[in-house]
């Protein structure tokens, strides 16, 4: 098992990155569409940059990414159906609860 202070999460910590506020349109546009289908995608867009401490590039990687919390399904797909089960896979990431 990896040393904790050596995950990639534990770099950040002491980085103070600020979150910019983007507009919505700029938040679906990340979404590939031009028209809300609801506001659960941008909320689950959010989160995940919430997640990477405002860093957009990180959270769209992990977007497109297998997720073992999500049955190796990629979060970009899961939302489509059921963007609750990718936000509460962010929280319990957020508080260090993978599985």
């Amino acid at each position: 098992m990896a040393n904790r202070s050596d995950t990639p999460h534990a770099q950040l910590r002491g980085h103070k990155a600020t979150l910019d506020p983007a507009s919505e349109a700029e938040d679906w546009a990340m979404l590939g569409t031009a028209e809300p289908e609801g506001h659960s995608a941008v909320a689950v867009w959010r989160a995940a940059i919430g997640l990477f401490e405002g860093d957009r590039t990180a959270a769209e990687r992990w977007l497109h990414k297998e997720a073992v919390g999500l049955g190796g399904k990629r979060p970009i797909d899961v939302m489509q159906a059921d963007p609750q089960q990718v936000l509460d896979l962010i929280g319990r990431i957020e508080h260090g609860v993978y599985i």
